[in-house]
């Protein structure tokens, strides 16, 4: 089956309450109180539906004929041996316990832990091979063991929300008398205190049986380690093969624990935000004690402070009246405003410098040939130093200077020379502090000897 059946299909497996909806339910009640057969008429669904029509104050009564071909798919069949009369199916039984579970679930007075204990335990010596363990929690033999947990957390979830909602409830209504408020506020309460004990002797329960499990995993793997000197490869292959099987249905369990976990963990929140009601409850009444408090402190104080007359109450002069502060609102607006439309921004394109561009790039090129020509004389220097073991820094800017007549060229070649130098360990560099002066008479500089 594909996802688009479930599309087409949904109005005949859920129908809508006048389609069909309210008649099963009512059928159903019907039956369950004894006022309808379990095998019943098409008349008797026509009176059902006139009640549900006059129930709800509907305008028009629906027509059995109408919304039949919908219901006879899942919910309603025919008497095989009876003409005219109808029963409900399994489904529509199903349906309906579930809605009601749903709404009052039967694992509300029953304690987490022993849902728990009652479907995932192991007593000693209990598991003897491989089918014992399949038998007790393979998939399908532990599915509804499985159902029972999911549907208790789910209940769990709802009654901790239903009991949430009631505290907020308590919290906004102002009219309760305080004494009335506390008691109801203690009764509500007290189910989280009941449901976070019952969650933490839950908890235990499953970590101490998910522990256990494991060790009759770890079993199964024993024996696979101790197989594998055996001269019997069937027995070899045995031994793996169940290990791997136990160790599936250890991953099953586990996978489903974690989800359960992952419900508890959202109890355990709704718990803890439900402990943040009490403090909520103190500061309402403190809040509500200062007021009365204040009140009762003006009280006295006017009765003090005032006389009766035939005409009125009195005040006497030395009673504080207080006049409301009130300050007139300054309005600010623009007292001309220009609705004419603003001229556009002009662009003023700016022509190109033709000869300061010429200027910049013989710079640039003449920029990039010193670099060349830097390049050049650092690689000759570099060849020098390895023909000749020596090279003196001197001799090799004089040189430079001989050619180039330029000494901007002979200072970069030294400089770089002088970074090589100290990056490479195995070269030495001897500078003797007695000044030598080049040819170009401009620079002088230390005598320096750069040798391998």
């Amino acid at each position: 089956m594909n996802n688009q059946e479930l599309y087409n299909k949904y109005d005949l497996l859920l129908p809508s309450k006048f389609d069909g909806g309210y008649l099963i339910i009512a059928i159903d009640e019907k039956i369950k109180s004894g006022d309808l057969d379990s095998f019943f008429t098409s008349k008797e669904i026509d009176d059902i539906l006139k009640e549900i029509s006059t129930r709800f104050q509907q305008d028009s009564v629906p027509q059995w004929s109408r919304i039949k071909d919908n219901l006879l798919h899942y919910f309603i069949r025919n008497h095989a041996e009876e003409p005219g009369k109808y029963y409900l199916t399994d489904y529509a039984k199903g349906v309906l316990d579930m809605m009601r579970n749903k709404l009052e679930n039967p694992y509300k007075n029953h304690p987490l832990k022993k849902s728990f204990e009652g479907s995932f335990f192991l007593r000693f010596n209990e598991i003897k091979n491989i089918e014992d363990l399949e038998r007790k929690f393979g998939g399908l033999f532990i599915s509804g063991p499985k159902k029972v947990i999911i549907d208790h957390l789910e209940g769990l979830e709802d009654e901790l929300r239903e009991a949430y909602k009631k505290l907020n409830e308590l919290l906004d209504n102002n009219t309760n008398d305080a004494v009335e408020l506390v008691k109801s506020f203690a009764l509500t309460f007290r189910k989280f205190g009941e449901r976070a004990e019952d969650i933490t002797d839950a908890m235990r329960s499953k970590d101490k049986f998910q522990k256990d499990l494991l060790m009759e995993v770890d079993s199964f793997f024993a024996k696979t380690e101790s197989a594998r000197f055996s001269d019997n490869e069937s027995e070899k292959i045995k031994t793996v093969n169940d290990w791997e099987r136990a160790r599936a249905i250890y991953n099953d369990i586990a996978d489903f624990f974690m989800g359960a976990d992952r419900k508890i963990s959202a109890a355990r929140r709704q718990i803890h935000n439900a402990s943040e009601k009490l403090s909520e409850l103190q500061e309402y009444f403190s809040t509500r004690a200062n007021y009365r408090l204040q009140i009762q402190k003006l009280l006295g104080f006017i009765l003090q402070t005032a006389s009766y007359s035939e005409d009125a109450v009195v005040f006497k002069h030395d009673f504080p009246l207080k006049p409301l502060v009130y300050e007139q609102e300054k309005m600010l607006y623009l007292r001309h405003y220009e609705f004419a439309s603003k001229k556009p921004n002009t662009v003023i394109v700016t022509p190109p410098d033709e000869e300061y561009e010429l200027v910049e790039r013989n710079k640039i090129a003449k920029e990039i040939n010193r670099q060349q020509i830097i390049n050049e004389w650092v690689n000759k220097a570099k060849e020098q130093l390895v023909e000749q073991k020596q090279l003196l820094l001197e001799e090799l800017m004089n040189t430079i200077w001989e050619k180039e007549q330029d000494l901007s060229i002979s200072y970069g070649v030294a400089s770089e020379m002088i970074a090589f130098v100290s990056e490479v360990p195995h070269i030495q560099i001897d500078i003797v502090q007695q000044l030598t002066t080049l040819q170009q008479n401009d620079l002088a500089l230390w005598k320096t000897k750069i040798s391998t």
